[in-house]
């Protein structure tokens, strides 16, 4: 008869298998699947009988990643990263506290710089040879290509367009290198993300035709949501308006039941397209239900600006001024250039209409000055095309 492995053994076995299977559940059911966050409670109880440190590091990390459920990840959490990972003087570790920092910083606190430095702080650790496999035990993908696209992000945010899309560019290169397909989904889906903010839905299409490609055979459900997102999203805006927002409201009603993260951004691309589309009562249904949402601040002065383009549509372009003029106000305050930008031309249309071209000019010259890069893109081609017409 065969002996029975000891107690230390069994647990030892039972917190290997859970601290493989969340990261298997959250790339196959998403990050916020209740099973995912089961199996890494499970394993922080495991890696506290042990003591083993380095396992309570990975399923406080997992833990970490599981409350996003509401959209905001556990600053606490983040805290006790760091602490555990400090006397284990590993930078792998320390990479993936800073991996977890760089979204908690971006996507709770709407603190753009300091997730930036996060990233610095987190790639100088990084060594691909050391760490490519990290994505097997950290939420599915890898710390690098995350890195590299959440940058993206925040350049984009800051007025950087053109960095942004280097930035995700130098994140598809790093899925590349490591051949791991949940990361280069994750590569793709942030690409797809910064050609749509860029307002490029051809660029659009092509992220969102490979990540579509990508995930039916291996299961990657959240991925196949993001792709079709951005699929539904390029068809909208090059013609195909009603078929793409057929896509893009299933789309984000199955990404919603898998993930919370871009959920504010994703529901004002719906916004967009349903007020293009005509749709006042449709975008009317989705702005109340995002209006709720405290979580990403970050994009709190574009739900301002969607919220004045729908008073606009309802004939109330006081509201809707009263509005824009909020989202440049709070835009500005927090150094998000493009977003700033966005709301001071819709603001500068509606002056504009009104026969106030001296007050368009006004408003949009000095914004349209600020910028250095990303001038083919549609916001400030738009905005050099209205200048330019009433100069």
């Amino acid at each position: 008869m065969a002996a029975q492995p000891n107690r230390d053994e069994r647990v030892r076995l039972e917190l290997a298998l859970q601290l493989a299977l969340g990261p298997a559940v959250m790339a196959t059911r998403g990050f916020i699947a209740p099973e995912a966050e089961a199996a890494y409670r499970r394993a922080r109880e495991l890696s506290e009988t042990l003591r083993d440190s380095r396992s309570l590091f990975a399923a406080l990390w997992g833990l970490w990643l599981a409350s996003g459920r509401n959209g905001e990840p556990d600053r606490h959490l983040v805290d006790e990263l760091f602490r555990v990972a400090e006397p284990l003087n590993d930078p792998g570790l320390t990479l993936q506290a800073h991996h977890a920092a760089w979204v908690t910083t971006q996507v709770s606190d709407g603190d753009l710089a300091g997730s930036q430095e996060h990233v610095r702080q987190g790639l100088k650790l990084y060594d691909r040879e050391k760490h490519g496999r990290h994505a097997l035990l950290y939420g599915g993908h890898d710390p690098a290509v995350c890195g590299a696209a959440q940058a993206g992000i925040a350049f984009w945010v800051l007025g950087f367009s053109d960095r942004a899309a280097q930035s995700v560019r130098q994140s598809m290169a790093y899925a590349d290198a490591i051949e791991h397909p949940p990361s280069l989904g994750h590569a793709l889906w942030f690409t797809g993300l910064i050609h749509l903010l860029r307002r490029e839905p051809v660029r659009v299409l092509e992220a969102a035709e490979r990540l579509i490609a990508l995930s039916p055979d291996r299961g990657l459900g959240q991925l196949a949501a993001v792709g079709a997102m951005l699929r539904g999203w390029g068809r909208a805006w090059s013609g195909d308006r009603e078929s793409g927002l057929v896509e893009l409201r299933s789309a984000i009603e199955s990404y919603s039941s898998m993930a919370a993260a871009m959920m504010k951004l994703f529901s004002i691309c719906l916004i967009d397209a349903e007020l293009a589309a005509g749709h006042v009562e449709g975008a009317l249904t989705v702005i109340e239900c995002v209006i709720r949402q405290k979580r990403e601040p970050v994009w709190t002065p574009d739900v301002l600006r969607a919220r004045g383009d729908l008073r606009l549509a309802q004939d109330d372009a006081a509201g809707a001024a009263q509005l824009y003029s909020e989202a440049i106000v709070l835009a500005r305050s927090r150094d998000a250039k493009s977003l700033e930008l966005r709301a001071a031309l819709h603001l500068a249309r509606l002056f504009e209409r009104d026969g106030r071209r001296t007050d368009a000019v006004a408003l949009l010259q000095p914004l349209y000055s600020w910028f250095s890069e990303g001038f083919d893109t549609g916001d400030l081609k738009d905005a050099k095309a209205l200048l330019d017409q009433n100069s």
